[in-house]
């Protein structure tokens, strides 16, 4: 028997009775698990028109068939041979056909909009809640009567019809708010009894697990609150903020997608229509349109919001047509009244010369300084020169404040205007009273976006060429790269950044001067390319050069004559790179080109001369960089480094002489190994810091639905007051509430150092506690260990030549420390008289 494919979002309840019942039936199914964004798309749609989960397709009868109960009776129909969940009497089929038709017309509906209105719909309205409630326990106590001298609903065993009721049921204590669920099980005990025996059942239990670990997948936890989600408040909040993110559309062509002019169709809606994944927002605010969620403010580096929210135009005040300009209409309104007078306020200036320099300045000329500046410096002139505060303003400099570039430019019809000089003054007055107003927000706001773009296209057609080779499908080289690369399912909607050139340079020669080319976009600088001039008066480029925007590469320390590139030190964000050094074979770094100061970084260093250079472009920047040697590539120091050797650092690069102790025996999850370290230098770059530690503290914060083992948030490590500016320093974030703060002291002015750390994980994502072991044979445990619990995973960083000083953590803002390492100094590269 060929496997049944079941198609499913795993948050919703219909799909899991029909899973459950193929388990009871031991038929075999494969699931294809989607987002519910995607249920009224392609290629669902394509099964199943009305886009609701589940839909099966049975390759063995070769049948598509969508509608929960329609599946589960096909399911008995044709795989339940031996009766398992059925019977074959003409009076119990037909009761059990009843009890599924009630299921579908009256749980299922009632459960589900009882679910809408309490969290789903833009506004509470407690009619709607009340009704739904009401309904949901009149259904309750209808199967409560029906239970109440029987175990099942139909004979004297459990069959699909018990099976059907079973995944709404579940749910009882999230859809009745009004009352608790040991009220609802002292209310009706034979429905609580019922459903008691049904979960305890095999087939539901498997079930149940496999949705866990789908939801995971999606980012959500098993009760269906997105991750990071600590309480009901918190959801609440959260739904209505996706509610109000889709409250216009615009039809294109089969989507139904948020427009982010503000202008749409308005429409309602049962389910939250998601973005069109085609848009790219970039960060974007779109002239304060656009939130992200969460906040990117409390992101770590590496972290990225998860999605985009649109504030609706009513509340924005965004809703006018931008191409709709009320000042122009107004002025044709009022153009018979206009004065005539060409320069009714032009004064000549009779400052004196001896205190004001602009009073020995011609009338004409003073004229052009005040046209050719902006309003703001022209207010500043005014005040510091009566020359200027005299002369007042005429038409001409009315008029050029509709220019490019100044304060009214987004009423540009009125540059190509020819009306009368004395319109501009009318112009500029009412340009004023209406700057502010409902009627212009909107266009202020697409004007501005508009000229963004106009500026793109300029910056593009600067350098329209992306220099190199493309890349060969077949090229099987082995590359060391850093890029930006998102955790596939960790965001909801984040995405691996795309390429639209890749392409390659090939370094024939030893390479005499190097330049890169920058770019500022949303005012952000990036690489965009650079160029090698090689010692045989070759030169070789890779992306978009930019020669206006071009940098050379420099050295402090010069290399050695025939002291080979070797690779790149790279600084990078989400959207691209941002700035890199090269380093010679020797370690001889050079400055670095572009920025750096506060960014992820990457060593890519190969082990001899660098004979390739891979990059991927999008149409501005430069988003990814590769290099490749004959020999096998290595990093800085790999034989210490390990696994973190392919991890981003920040905000350094650790010192290469340092040793790094990392994670080795615990089964960390897999997602995590491309979270960035933050480090934290404790003891100081060289230890300096080590004889003034005096105490280190350990915050933790319980987790929502798993309390009894809270995780590590932060570090904290205070010292003395002789240590000078340093008074303390964190590794994460203090949580701002629920968190536990647990004190270990140490007495380093006194010659106490920590020898030894051990991590330890109840589950293998977060450390839940550490042990400090010191030179003073002391152990410190945080948080206390309980009496008789063994923590199922330990790590122990134990340094045989060298001592600690300095921490790492991959860091999540949902979870705190996802997993962290020592840094530890050799005892010969400690500075002299030790620490």
């Amino acid at each position: 028997m060929k496997p049944i494919t079941v198609w499913l979002t795993p948050a919703g309840p219909n799909a899991w009775k029909v899973i459950t019942v193929m388990i009871e039936l031991g038929v075999p199914y494969e699931l294809k698990s989607f987002k519910h964004d995607d249920v009224k798309k392609p290629p669902f749609t394509d099964l199943n028109p009305n886009g609701r989960v589940p839909a099966i397709v049975d390759p063995n009868t070769d049948l598509t068939l969508w509608e929960s109960g329609a599946i589960v009776q096909y399911l008995i129909e044709v795989y339940d041979t031996e009766k398992k969940l059925t019977y074959d009497t003409l009076r119990e089929r037909h009761l059990l056909n009843q009890y599924l038709h009630f299921q579908m017309s009256g749980q299922g509906p009632y459960f589900g909009q009882a679910g809408w209105f309490n969290y789903l719909h833009g506004e509470k309205i407690p009619s709607a809640i009340e009704r739904y409630e009401n309904e949901m326990l009149r259904v309750i106590g209808v199967l409560d009567g029906v239970l109440k001298d029987r175990d099942w609903l139909v004979g004297d065993k459990c069959t699909f019809a018990d099976l059907a009721f079973l995944p709404w049921n579940d749910r009882i204590n999230m859809l009745v708010l009004s009352k608790s669920i040991d009220e609802i099980r002292a209310q009706y005990p034979n429905f609580a009894a019922w459903q008691a025996r049904m979960v305890e059942r095999d087939s539901w239990k498997k079930a149940m697990e496999t949705r866990t670990q789908l939801m995971d997948e999606q980012g959500l936890m098993p009760n269906g609150m997105p991750k990071g989600i600590a309480s009901m408040a918190e959801y609440e909040e959260y739904m209505a903020k996706t509610a109000e993110e889709k409250r216009v559309y615009t039809v294109i062509g089969d989507w139904d997608s948020a427009r982010l002019s503000g202008v749409g169709k308005w429409v309602g809606a049962n389910y939250v229509i998601p973005f069109d994944e085609s848009m790219n927002f970039d960060g974007h605010e779109y002239g304060g349109m656009v939130k992200y969620d969460p906040d990117p403010e409390i992101l770590f580096p590496g972290e990225e919001a998860d999605r985009a929210i649109l504030i609706p135009p009513e509340l924005f005040d965004c809703r006018s047509d931008p191409m709709e300009n009320q000042l122009a209409g107004f002025l044709d309104s009022q153009s018979e009244s206009l004065s005539t007078n060409l320069d009714q306020t032009l004064k000549f200036c009779t400052a004196s010369t001896d205190t004001d320099p602009f009073g020995c300045l011609p009338t004409e000329l003073l004229v052009e300084i005040l046209v050719l500046s902006d309003t703001k410096s022209v207010e500043n002139l005014r005040l510091a020169s009566k020359a200027v505060a005299n002369l007042g303003h005429s038409e001409k400099f009315f008029a050029s404040r509709f220019r490019p570039g100044r304060e009214f430019e987004y009423h540009f019809e009125l540059t190509s205007c020819q009306t009368l000089d004395c319109q501009w003054r009318h112009a500029y007055v009412q340009a004023r009273i209406l700057r502010r107003g409902r009627l212009v927000k909107n266009r202020r706001r697409v004007w501005a976006l508009a000229s963004k773009l106009r500026d793109y296209v300029d910056s593009r057609l600067e350098a329209p060429v992306c220099h190199g080779f493309p890349l060969e499908a077949s090229d099987d080289r082995k590359w060391l790269t850093a890029e930006h690369t998102p955790k596939s399912h960790k965001f909801f909607y984040g995405t691996v950044p795309w390429f639209m050139n890749e392409n390659v340079m090939i370094i024939s020669a030893h390479i005499s001067e190097a330049w890169a080319s920058l770019v500022t976009i949303n005012d952000k600088c990036y690489v965009a390319g650079f160029r090698f001039l090689q010692s045989d008066g070759e030169s070789v480029e890779l992306g978009y050069r930019r020669p206006v925007d071009e940098v050379a590469f420099t050295w402090d320390e010069y290399p050695e004559p025939g002291d080979l590139f070797a690779g790149f030190h790279v600084a990078f964000d989400a959207k691209g790179i941002r700035g890199f050094r090269m380093i010679s074979a020797q370690g001889v770094p050079s400055s670095w080109v572009g920025d750096h100061e506060g960014f992820l970084k990457r060593s890519i260093i190969c082990r001899d001369q660098v004979q390739a250079v891979r990059g991927g472009f999008d149409a501005f920047k430069m988003i990814s960089i590769s290099v490749q040697s004959p020999d096998e590539g290595k990093e800085e120091n790999m034989a210490s480094l390990g696994k973190a050797a392919l991890l981003p650092w920040y905000p350094d690069l650790p010192d290469p002489k340092l040793q790094i102790l990392e994670v080795e025996s615990v089964p960390l999850d897999p997602e995590q190994d491309i979270v960035p370290y933050s480090i934290c230098m404790f003891g100081g770059k060289n230890g300096e810091l080590i004889p003034h530690l005096t105490e280190i503290v350990v915050w933790t914060r319980p987790k929502r639905f798993d309390p009894l083992w809270p995780p590590v948030w932060a570090f904290e490590f205070h010292y003395d007051n002789q240590n000078g500016d340093v008074q303390s320093l964190t590794l994460g974030r203090v949580p701002k509430s629920d968190g536990q703060r647990h004190k270990i002291p140490i007495d380093g002015p006194n010659g106490e150092r920590i020898t030894a750390v051990k991590a330890k994980y109840e589950k293998p994502y977060n450390p839940t506690g550490f042990t400090f072991y010191t030179n003073r044979e002391r152990s410190l445990h945080v948080p206390d260990e309980g009496v008789g619990h063994i923590m199922r995973y330990v790590e122990t960083y134990h340094p045989t030549q060298g001592i600690p000083i300095g921490f790492f953590a991959a860091l999540s803002h949902q979870d705190g420390f996802q997993n962290t390492g020592l840094l530890c100094i050799p005892y010969e590269a400690l500075p002299l008289g030790g620490c």
